[in-house]
């Protein structure tokens, strides 16, 4: 393979700045098909007029398609397809908890996830909110707003010899403190502020992830 033939290694890397959930994921990609002339349709649209290039998203999926000019009835074709898995932590649908002064958000595991990998992360959120009409916004707040703490090592004195975790109790992420005032609002409020609708939000698909920019690592960077 030629280097000409390799790809943008900054393209591929804003992609996944900008996809940090599947709904983000499938928006991005829709808007660089259309940037490359694809037509969207949606599900509920009449298809007795496909677009030679076109695509639908339904949630996180994406399905894109290009017929050539030149294709018959009998000409063959080729399908690509991809799957993405998300193990990740998602916000339940009643969230808010306190303990000892600490503001926490109740999650579910989601996918196989490795539960110590998630100890110390700066955490935003993102997903979709649902309106009250049914419509949908994408949300995602790309900053360091939740994070799973772990303990200093002389309050677990043998952590280094086994780690274990239950999900329920141990990988609920804090958001604020009674002291502070932090997460004072419920995060119903809180969430569709940023997402910026009017009241609280009635339904939610969101999940936590870590902000840390994509990177290449290495020393080259390789």
């Amino acid at each position: 393979m030629a280097a000409s033939d390799l790809p943008d290694v900054a393209d591929l890397l804003a992609f996944l700045d900008a996809s940090p959930s599947p709904y983000h994921g499938a928006a991005t990609a829709a808007a660089r098909l259309t940037a490359a002339g694809f037509a969207p349709i949606g599900i509920g649209d009449d298809w007795s007029a496909v677009p030679t290039s076109g695509f639908v998203v339904v949630g996180g999926a994406l399905v894109a398609w290009h017929v050539p000019d030149r294709a018959g009835p009998g000409a063959p074709f080729r399908l690509v397809g991809a799957h993405t898995d998300s193990p990740t932590l998602r916000i339940k649908p009643h969230p808010d908890t306190q303990r000892v002064g600490w503001h926490q958000l109740n999650v579910e595991v989601y996918g196989g996830i490795l539960n110590n990998s998630w100890l110390d992360r700066d955490l935003g959120v993102a997903g979709r909110v649902t309106l009250a009409d049914g419509t949908h916004r994408l949300v995602n707040v790309a900053r360091p707003v939740a994070r799973v703490p772990q303990l200093a090592v002389h309050l677990d004195r043998g952590v280094n010899d086994g780690l274990a975790l239950n999900p329920q109790d141990h990988l609920r992420p804090v958001w604020g403190t009674a002291a502070g005032g932090g997460a004072g609002v419920g995060f119903a409020d809180w969430i569709a502020a940023e997402a910026g609708v009017a009241g609280p939000a009635e339904f939610w698909e969101l999940s936590l992830y870590d902000v840390t920019p994509a990177a290449l690592l290495g020393v080259e960077p390789e």
